[in-house]
């Protein structure tokens, strides 16, 4: 991930449903942020956008696009989403990469699940870097951004209001959830933000990982596998099933409710994991109506996200 202040190399690419309607969630957003992703304002980023064909003509076409640094690639259906995914690793060993990829995915579009998208998003993984799939997450992700650069002055209340919510927070459910080799990193991770997550009004927490945070050891895991978190009271989350048996669709479902507007789903992308269907599922899940929820991949992204909604919020 980028330092601070650095300019960051931003993809973008969103499904048709999502982009081709001038007054669509697209458009909305990119006239919202148009300030942060170039050069106006205190904390403007003056990102360098990478933008899938298609994206990218309609942008042009509603004169979004004048005075920024963007790049045309290929629509998807002539290879666009490979050369995405080659252009976020690095094209050679001298190259970093980009540092986010935006991709609003609508569920009723089939493209998310090309090989080629589900590469994208596993390569964000892999390496440690942002990947929003939502409107909602993309806006509080890039609000927060905005106010780490250019601090309170910079950045239009209302939109904060509106995406961030900072004032319901401790009405609010954030989802916890790791594969099993990611499971301690998730327990360390929650050691250390428990102040933060302890503001929220619930915590919800599938199968194994959900007895891991509520400070018991499962009996399914090996002797000194992953320590529980430790000094929390029985109840600290609300334990679910495990994935594979619909802990994941339960968690779906407050997603689609709009109960959950977060998760942080540590994914092991190097292991297949036989439930594949229900994480797909509970990803899909947060696609739905166009707005969906911030999910949080990776410790990196996830250390990202908490030191700035940590900042934000009220002592």
């Amino acid at each position: 991930m980028a330092a601070q202040g650095a300019r960051l190399r931003i993809g973008l690419a969103a499904s048709g449903g999502l982009g081709a309607e001038s007054d669509g969630l697209l458009f909305r957003f990119f006239t919202e942020m148009r300030p942060f992703l170039g050069n106006a304002g205190t904390g403007a980023l003056g990102a360098e956008l990478h933008i899938l064909g298609s994206t990218y003509d309609w942008l042009k076409q509603a004169d979004l696009l004048d005075g920024l640094d963007a790049v045309r690639l290929p629509p998807a259906w002539e290879g666009g989403l490979i050369s995405l995914t080659a252009e976020l690793v690095g094209l050679d060993e001298t190259d970093p990469g980009l540092d986010w990829i935006i991709f609003f995915q609508d569920p009723r579009d089939q493209i998310a699940l090309y090989p080629e998208a589900l590469a994208l998003k596993r390569q964000c993984v892999v390496h440690g870097k942002v990947f929003l799939a939502t409107v909602g997450g993309a806006y509080e992700w890039c609000l927060l951004e905005w106010l780490r650069r250019g601090g309170a002055g910079a950045v239009p209340a209302e939109l904060v209001t509106r995406w961030v919510r900072p004032e319901s927070v401790g009405t609010e459910t954030i989802a916890l959830i790791a594969h099993d080799r990611m499971k301690r990193a998730l327990v360390d991770y929650v050691g250390q933000r428990r102040g933060l997550l302890e503001r929220f009004g619930r915590r919800l927490a599938t199968g194994t990982t959900g007895t891991l945070l509520n400070g018991q050891t499962p009996a399914r895991l090996a002797p000194g596998e992953c320590a529980p978190l430790a000094g929390v009271r029985a109840g600290w989350v609300h334990g679910l099933l495990s994935g594979p048996q619909g802990g994941d669709a339960q968690i779906a479902h407050e997603v689609v409710a709009g109960r959950c507007r977060r998760a942080v789903f540590f994914e092991d992308p190097l292991v297949a994991r036989e439930h594949e269907a229900d994480i797909q599922l509970l990803e899909r899940a947060t696609r739905f109506s166009g707005l969906g929820c911030l999910c949080l991949l990776n410790p990196a992204m996830a250390n990202r996200w908490a030191d700035d909604m940590t900042a934000l919020l009220p002592d």
